[in-house]
């Protein structure tokens, strides 16, 4: 079995029957494949990979855009570089904007197993690589839901929450609010 290689692999190309048969996740990457760009994305999680002497840290980012706002990819990972780790701990939430480029890499099985092969057959499919300029952006405060009419938590509907709703605004209820003494209440 020849192995087809990416176009980002330098003096070479996918052969057309591999680009026919197996179409890239992330199509709006390919179209910018090579190029350098600013994105933006939602920090989710961290994760850990296996490193040389201990795991290394990673990040989840999710809903990838361009400058223009559309969305191109799902979720990224990133190694938790220098410069992620001096812009403090992430929380979800937390939105980043960074410069990258846009790189194909192989992924699938490349064993000798001929039932994995088919399983998880090579494709040619897009990343984000070498993010730099890194920076945290700020967030802008959402307004909190009107609630108007019946209220699944006040009228009743969760009866193990019907006391502590009753004492407390919805205000209250979303941001943690305060206690009837007036003590400040910590999540």
């Amino acid at each position: 079995m020849t192995m087809p290689s990416c176009p980002s692999d330098p003096g070479l190309s996918c052969h057309d029957s591999f680009a026919e048969r197996n179409v890239p996740m992330r199509r709006r990457l390919q179209e910018r494949d090579r190029q350098r760009l600013t994105f933006r994305g939602t920090f989710d999680r961290y994760g850990t990979k296996p490193g040389f002497r201990e795991p290394q840290r990673t990040l989840l980012f999710v809903c990838i855009t361009g400058a223009d706002r559309t969305i191109l990819c799902s979720h990224p990972w990133f190694n938790e570089t220098k410069r992620f780790k001096e812009l403090g701990p992430w929380q979800p939430g937390a939105v980043a904007q960074f410069d990258a480029r846009v790189t194909s890499y192989l992924k699938g099985y490349r064993g000798h197993k001929e039932e994995l092969t088919f399983e998880k057959p090579l494709q040619c499919d897009y990343r984000l690589s070498y993010p730099t300029r890194i920076t945290r952006v700020p967030s802008v405060p959402t307004q909190l839901p009107h609630f108007s009419g019946s209220h699944p938590v006040k009228s009743g509907t969760y009866p193990f929450f019907r006391h502590y709703a009753s004492t407390r605004s919805s205000t209250q209820i979303l941001l943690g609010g305060t206690t009837p003494s007036g003590t400040s209440r910590s999540r």
